[in-house]
């Protein structure tokens, strides 16, 4: 799918990855339930192991690419 598609489908709540990265990396957003702010990144939060931060796909140009996919946990 699109990088633009894929923006919607992460803040719909989908864990998703890019098709060139390593299998058990995937990238999530993470919202909070009052007004949808990404909370601040803790590089050794459990919940985060294994996930790209949606900044830096964001600041790599990562959602530029059409190679995108949803999963549905990290294998």
């Amino acid at each position: 799918m699109t990088g633009k598609k894929a923006l919607d489908k992460l803040e719909d709540g989908f864990t998703l990855r890019r098709t060139s990265w390593q299998p058990d990396i995937k990238c999530r957003a993470y919202f909070s339930d009052d007004n949808k702010e990404v909370p601040e990144y803790v590089p050794n939060d459990p919940k985060f192991e294994g996930y790209v931060s949606i900044f830096d796909a964001l600041d790599s140009g990562d959602f530029l690419e059409d190679d995108w996919e949803i999963v549905d946990e990290i294998h």
